[in-house]
């Protein structure tokens, strides 16, 4: 296949550059919301940038102002930043928080602890009221979080094992992967969980 550029010409103010080594780029949230509102991927793709340029440190209220203006793409990003999240941890978590939103699902928490008598269980990814928690399984996950000596199977393992403790507090746990994001079943998912759990789904 060949790669393709897609080349923006913009005015960015004075106070919108930043020096990085020694080379001046446009700052975090000027670049934020630049992609935003150009990404060929929708609400899902600038709900994914503006998640993680929060995630690094930029400012709301400064990526709010700059959305004031009227340019092509503006009414996406300013949709996105008003469901934006540091707490969301990868793209993928991102895109399946925005097929929720346009489901018009109630909206989960993010990076939920839970612990028993025995102390820490697990941070979930979405969880809903405590009873019903959402896992995103992309394929880095288990790699991300193998321990020294270990291969896939032993984070499987431990996995299985939180899950089960989860299960043991009354948690419905449920899962998807990257094919169901790409196949746009998520929201349908988790809507039939929060009905049979009663947990508000329309």
């Amino acid at each position: 296949s060949t790669a393709t550029r897609h080349t923006h010409v913009g005015v960015v103010a004075p106070d919108e550059i930043v020096e990085i080594d020694g080379v001046q780029v446009s700052s975090l949230e000027r670049t934020a919301v630049d992609i935003a509102c150009t990404t060929p991927m929708g609400f899902a793709g600038a709900l994914a940038v503006l998640d993680a340029a929060l995630r690094m440190g930029a400012d709301r209220e400064v990526m709010r102002k700059m959305l004031r203006a009227t340019r092509r793409g503006v009414g996406q990003a300013r949709r996105a930043l008003a469901h934006a999240d540091a707490n969301a941890e990868s793209p993928g978590e991102s895109w399946c928080r925005a097929q929720m939103i346009e489901a018009g699902l109630p909206m989960p928490r993010l990076q939920h602890e839970f612990r028993d008598r025995d102390g820490f269980v697990a941070r979930s990814d979405f969880d809903w009221a405590g009873r019903l928690v959402g896992e995103f399984d992309g394929k880095v996950k288990y790699q991300k979080y193998l321990r020294e000596g270990e291969d896939a199977t032993d984070a499987v393992v431990r996995e299985k094992k939180r899950e089960d403790r989860l299960r043991r507090l009354g948690v419905m746990v449920i899962r998807w992967t990257w094919a169901d994001l790409e196949r746009g079943t998520v929201a349908a998912t988790v809507r039939q969980w929060l009905t049979t759990l009663e947990l508000g789904a329309a």
